[in-house]
């Protein structure tokens, strides 16, 4: 069923309805059309969910790149103040605790922002793919719980874009967090017309894994050490 609309999408009878090794692209296309004339409102429905989807994935995109932005500003104006103390060119430090505390201010919130942002995403990506429940219902196809479909593909396109964006922001100032967000994003996209979901299941496995591994557990590992030059922390110092 179309929300907002009466009309129910109703499985082909007389045939049992599956997977089919091979769709007539001819006739898929001719079931829709047929489907339209019958229910006008079908592609009504299908066009204000694409534009409510596209307008979450615009939202969520704008929060998650203010967000991570603001982040990288924060981290080159700390290298800059750092390399500058180290060097002993500044060496008073009047209006520093200033600009410490807009930096905490905006690092407290920073990881809402990008949550909402990512969150923004997966509504965006699970706005787009419900027209296709129904779509794939109506040329014959037997999709099992869409809705577990729905979610885990929506989740796992939020994942490749919102890695997508932090790689290209991070690349800025932070070279190997932004290359490894653009390989997860770039794996993640190949993986997409495979629909393998072993192949998918162990990207997202060494996603995770690898992402704790660099961005959690080797900057506590090194904490009390000098950091090796391939831990380039992307964290905001609340410090400096």
């Amino acid at each position: 069923m179309v929300p907002g609309m009466d009309i129910m999408v109703q499985e082909p009878k007389g045939e049992e309805v599956g997977i089919p090794g091979h769709v007539d692209s001819k006739d898929a296309i001719g079931k829709l059309l047929e489907y339209q004339d019958e229910n006008p409102g079908f592609l009504g429905g299908i066009m204000t969910w694409v534009t409510a989807g596209g307008l979450l994935l615009f939202l969520g995109s704008l929060l998650l790149l203010y967000s991570e932005i603001k982040a990288v500003l924060i981290i080159r104006d700390q290298d800059c103040r750092r390399r500058l103390f180290e060097s002993g060119i500044m060496t008073e430090r009047a209006n520093i605790d200033d600009l410490v505390e807009k930096d905490i201010a905006i690092i407290t919130i920073r990881p809402y922002i990008t949550l909402s942002g990512a969150s923004l995403l997966l509504l965006g990506f699970s706005c787009l793919l419900y027209p296709m429940c129904d779509v794939l219902t109506i040329v014959g196809f037997s999709i099992g719980p869409c809705l577990l479909v729905l979610c885990f593909g929506s989740l796992y396109l939020a994942v490749c874009l919102a890695s997508f964006w932090m790689g290209v922001v991070w690349l800025c100032t932070r070279m190997i967090p932004g290359l490894l967000f653009l390989t997860i994003s770039v794996i993640g996209a190949f993986l997409i017309p495979t629909a393998n979901p072993i192949a998918i299941f162990i990207w997202f496995l060494v996603a995770i894994g690898g992402g704790y591994v660099y961005f959690y557990y080797a900057p506590q590992a090194y904490e009390t050490t000098k950091k090796p030059l391939w831990l380039q922390v992307n964290q905001p110092s609340s410090q400096l």
